[in-house]
Parts: structure tokens; C-alpha cells; sequence
């Protein structure tokens, strides 16, 4: 019996090394996959940046791009600003005509 009860010690012994070597690496993944999602929002920070700088070189002129796509994406772009600014106007409305009802 003392001879089984060092295998099963050294068998236990050798699972909680085991276990704490896969909680090391566990964690690190954990760090390094935080210390990656916070990179990826600061570049897509950038790339929001970015294109609100070309847009606005593009509006003025300054930039010129003659690309399909570009010139495309300026359609969508100025057709969204359009809608958010009818939408805007409408919750002006709405707010002075609940004002006046009050």
C-alpha cells in the first residue's frame, strides 16, 4: 500500500502542475487577446479618423479621387447626412410642438 500511495501523490502532484501550467498559459491568452482588442479599436479609431479627414478634403475639394467606388461612397455618405439632418429637423418640430401643448 505504500508503495501505490507515492504513485498517487506523484500522479496528483504532477495534475496540479499540469493544471497550474494550463492556467498560465490561459491567462497570458487572455492578456495578450485584451491587449489585442484594444489595438484593433484604437485602429479602427484611426481608420474612422481617417475618413472623415478624406471626406472632408474630398467635400472641399482639396482631394480629388477619381475612384467609382470613392465617388460612390461620397453618394452614400452626403444621402445619409441628408436623412440624419430631415431627421433632426423632425425632432425639432416635435419638441417645439409638445412644448406649445404643455
Amino acid at each position: 500500500m505504500t508503495k501505490k500511495e507515492p504513485d498517487w501523490k506523484a500522479r496528483a502532484q504532477e495534475l496540479i502542475q499540469v493544471a497550474q501550467d494550463e492556467l498560465k498559459k490561459t491567462a497570458e491568452i487572455g492578456k495578450k487577446m485584451l491587449f489585442a482588442s484594444q489595438k484593433t479599436t484604437e485602429l479602427r479609431d484611426y481608420y474612422e479618423m481617417l475618413g472623415h479627414k478624406a471626406v472632408t478634403e474630398l467635400k472641399s475639394k482639396k482631394l480629388v479621387w477619381a475612384d467609382p467606388e470613392v465617388t460612390e461612397i461620397m453618394e452614400q455618405i452626403q444621402e445619409m447626412e441628408r436623412g440624419l439632418q430631415e431627421i433632426e429637423e423632425d425632432v425639432r418640430k416635435i419638441k417645439s410642438g409638445s412644448a406649445k401643448k404643455v
